[in-house]
């Protein structure tokens, strides 16, 4: 209500009409970004999606595309929160936890009704059931069904489809759900968007797939320095890692899955980086005692600089 007073001008507890007018949206947007941060159901998100629309208008009026462009799309992320959150939606939608007790196809269809209204909730949760292929839904679905199918097959299809789909909704982790020849491209995506969980799937896919451990320890590496709740399983894969490289090291593996061949090629190259430079700082100092004698040369010889000095030399030189 914070951000309404601002609005409309009612902070000191009556409307004024000049107030009204201009509208304190600055400091509205900071009321309706708090309330939402704080768990406002739905109020907040809606008149926050009414004020990035009228600086939509306002700034596209006056010609500015790029931030109209900005703030159109920001008014577009809220409003869609405000259709997945209302009730006129969410009266069917499960929540994650309740996937678990889901005991009847009409469950299922309630929740399938709401992939076909654009929900990403919906399409998250359908394609999560139908993935996991609880037991309770070999019950449940009906063979003949259009949308759930009537195989195992069928059912991982529509499943797919409805991951494809969350994931074109900005959900990062559904982009990892994808068929294997799209799945390196679509998890460097999701890695590029900080998905702890795509970095740790590309980690698994160089261990297990063309078997470069010296990338897949990367992966992992960067899986726990974007999420901490990544530290775990990501250290428990590079352990199981390492215990791999070891083995086929000894059985004579390649250069590819001997991670401790790595270490000692990076051990060396900081060796050989140490001497570089402290070859480099002999140089310098030899060349800055080699100036300092010169200079005491030209001090003994009573050659001390003067205006015209390097006429002088040149005169010398030529005699």
């Amino acid at each position: 209500m914070l951000g309404v007073m601002w609005r409309d001008g009612l902070v000191p507890g009556r409307k004024d009409p000049v107030k009204a007018e201009l509208g304190e949206y600055k400091f509205a947007v900071t009321a309706f970004d708090i309330a939402v941060r704080y768990g406002s159901p739905f109020e907040a998100h809606f008149y926050l999606g009414k004020l990035f629309a009228h600086s939509f208008y306002e700034y596209g009026a006056a010609g500015h595309i790029d931030v109209a462009r900005e703030t159109c799309e920001s008014a577009r992320a809220v409003f869609k929160n405000v259709a997945e959150r209302g009730t006129f939606l969410n009266a069917d939608v499960l929540n994650p936890g309740e996937v678990y007790g889901i005991g009847s196809s009409r469950d299922i269809l309630g929740e399938a009704e709401e992939l076909w209204r654009g929900s990403e909730i919906g399409q998250n949760n359908l394609a999560y059931v139908l993935d996991q292929d609880i037991s309770l839904l070999r019950h449940a679905r009906p063979a003949t069904s259009p949308i759930l199918g009537g195989s195992p097959n069928e059912s991982a299809r529509i499943a797919l489809t409805q991951w494809t789909r969350s994931a074109g909704q900005r959900n990062i982790d559904t982009l990892v759900k994808v068929r294997f020849k799209k799945a390196v491209v679509y998890y460097h995506d999701a890695a590029d968007e900080a998905s702890a969980l795509a970095m740790w799937n590309l980690g698994w896919m160089y261990e297990n797939g063309v078997g470069d451990f010296h990338l897949a320890k990367q992966h992992y590496d960067q899986a726990i320095a974007t999420n901490s709740e990544a530290y775990l399983p990501a250290m428990l894969s590079n352990a199981k890692l390492y215990a791999r490289s070891l083995w086929l090291t000894i059985r004579g593996g390649g250069e590819s899955m001997n991670l401790f061949l790595a270490e000692e090629k990076l051990n060396e190259a900081a060796h050989d980086e140490h001497e570089k430079a402290e070859v480099a700082d002999r140089a310098q100092r030899e060349q800055q005692q080699h100036q300092a004698q010169e200079l005491l040369e030209d001090e003994d010889t009573g050659s001390w600089w003067h205006m015209g000095k390097a006429r002088d030399d040149f005169h010398k030189r030529r005699r």
